[in-house]
């Protein structure tokens, strides 16, 4: 279970660096990059769903990936992030650089709704405890906030092109 979770936490990883991306994406024909309000969220929910499932392995007993935790005096006792990614790469035609950014909130929102089914069917067998129960719905209510601010930048982007 401990390496699904991991797993999982590098897919969410991998969705929040590319809506991180796209936040700096081009919008419209004037070319001006518009720093969306709806994909920072979409991005911050993406961490904070990512953070619960590390709250999951906690439950399940696995050892925190920081031990520096109240020792830190200097940037260099900064621990790297864990369960990340370097691996952008994605099955679309031409990958991710090639998808105008209405196609790459799309491709988000669909992999998100995928995450959302991965954290509800992979611990729908487990007897848990309370907190472990509280982990996963909210890190799969944060993988769902973030589909519905993808869905409300498309509807922003939406209204832009109608009041032009």
């Amino acid at each position: 279970m401990v390496e699904q979770i991991k797993k999982l936490r590098v897919e969410v990883d991998k969705i929040g660096q590319l809506a991180q991306e796209t936040r700096s994406a081009f919008y419209d024909s004037t070319d001006i990059p518009m720093m969306s309000f709806e994909v920072a969220e979409a991005h911050k929910h993406l961490l904070l769903g990512k953070a619960w499932l590390g709250k999951l392995l906690g439950e399940l007993g696995n050892k925190s990936p920081y031990p520096k935790d109240g020792t830190r005096k200097t940037l260099k006792d900064i621990e790297p992030t864990a369960d990340t990614t370097k691996n952008l790469t994605i099955k679309a035609e031409g990958g991710w650089k090639e998808l105008n950014v209405i196609e790459k909130v799309d491709y988000l929102r669909q992999e998100i709704e995928q995450l959302t089914l991965k954290t509800t069917h992979m611990f729908a067998h487990l007897s848990v405890t309370r907190e472990f129960a509280i982990a996963r719905t909210n890190s799969y209510n944060h993988l769902c906030e973030a589909r519905f601010w993808l869905g409300f930048e498309l509807a922003r982007m939406k209204k832009i092109e109608d009041e032009k």
